[in-house]
């Protein structure tokens, strides 16, 4: 899903050949150190592949020049350590103890959280997966392959490779499919507590969605292929809504795609009863990396690179699109959706004290990468 891959956004200035190649120093440093001391084992390790670059990395682990396009301090820190770590960790027979340790209460709200669902709303990050499949809490028996991240994959190809109650057992509804981008309404009752999504702000979300059907030649959206952007934002408003308020389709399809009529204010208030006491965690999609910090700060796991990878990026991928192309149309009905997310968010934000300072401070760190436990 396309979301924005520059979340705390700085303007690096270009930077030196010099200077490159002193930042490359430590980690060039800590791969020697590496290779040396696996050099002398007689067991050949697989390899197993290298955790995917976002783009924003240093240009002596990416590969590419360095840019003055706005990058994420948490992208360019995870990405460098990550290189620096895979060959050792990649090897270990499994994973190291929880790190539930710095945050207090962390393991008993997850185990509160389980089984989880995850709503899928298009459009607000399918790089969440990476966050669930790489916490050993959660999913304890994900490859190598699960844990990386998969560029362009729609969830239903991720879950039949990657089943859940094989890689996360115990973690998920399994009732609750999650393909198709499933509405969570059938499913509210009895699920109290045990959902997570991300919301996007509601023109964003329509715009962002209008470029990635136009790259799929509009297969889910065939009526929209000659929509300008203002009529498909139209057609499918209140698509947050939607998922939180309608009950039918349990086992789908999407309730944004099912029919273009709008919800009705109803819709909306049933929404934010169920979102206000549904959720146990409401990211925000323009706020991706506080997001995923805050996520860790509740249920604990570590950061990795994957998570702050833009995995389903659009042909016209932004962090934020120009909204004058819908000529002041505004989403009347996800509107207050989203603002109750937002305000939810830095509710939470303030109880557990996650800021981008704190954030930068354990979540920039060397993150490990697990090996799987599960047997061949």
């Amino acid at each position: 899903d396309e979301s924005p891959a520059h979340r705390i956004s700085f303007v690096m200035p270009p930077v030196p050949p010099l200077a490159l190649c002193l930042r490359c120093l430590p980690t060039v440093v800590a791969l020697a150190v590496t290779f040396a001391s696996f050099s002398g084992r007689a067991r050949a390790v697989t390899p197993s592949p290298p955790s995917p670059l976002t783009g924003d990395e240093p240009a002596c682990v990416s590969g590419r020049e360095a840019s003055e396009e706005p990058v994420s301090l948490l992208q360019l820190g995870l990405a460098a350590s990550s290189e620096a770590l895979l060959a050792s960790q990649k090897a270990a027979a499994s994973p190291p103890s929880l790190p539930f340790e710095r945050f207090p209460g962390a393991r008993a709200r997850l185990q509160k959280l389980k089984p989880l669902i995850w709503v899928h709303i298009s459009k607000t990050g399918t790089g969440m997966l990476n966050t669930l499949y790489n916490h050993p809490g959660i999913c304890p028996n994900a490859t190598q392959e699960a844990r990386a991240s998969p560029v362009g994959v729609e969830d239903e190809w991720f879950y039949d490779h990657y089943p859940r109650e094989e890689a996360c057992p115990g973690s998920f509804n399994l009732s609750y499919s999650g393909r198709g981008h499933l509405g969570f309404g059938p499913y509210f009752r009895g699920n109290q507590g045990h959902a997570i999504a991300m919301f996007r702000q509601p023109e964003q979300r329509a715009i962002s969605a209008y470029y990635w059907s136009k790259s799929q030649l509009f297969v889910h959206t065939p009526e929209l292929k000659t929509a300008t952007i203002r009529e498909y934002a139209i057609a499918v408003q209140g698509c947050q809504t939607k998922m939180l308020a309608e009950d039918g389709y349990p086992e789908g399809p999407s309730p944004c795609v099912v029919s273009y009529i709008p919800p009705t204010d109803r819709m909306v208030q049933v929404s934010l009863q169920r979102l206000r006491h549904g959720f146990a965690f409401v990211g925000i999609t323009d706020k991706w990396d506080l997001s995923l910090c805050l996520f860790h700060k509740m249920f604990g796991g570590d950061c990795t690179v994957s998570e702050f990878t833009n995995t389903r990026p659009g042909p016209a991928s932004s962090s934020s699109y120009d909204i004058a192309v819908l000529d002041g149309w505004t989403d009347k009905f996800d509107r207050p959706v989203y603002e109750l997310a937002l305000t939810m968010f830095e509710e939470e934000l303030r109880k557990y004290g996650v800021s981008h300072e704190s954030c930068r401070a354990w979540c920039g760190r060397p993150a490990p990468v697990y090996a799987s436990t599960r047997k061949a």
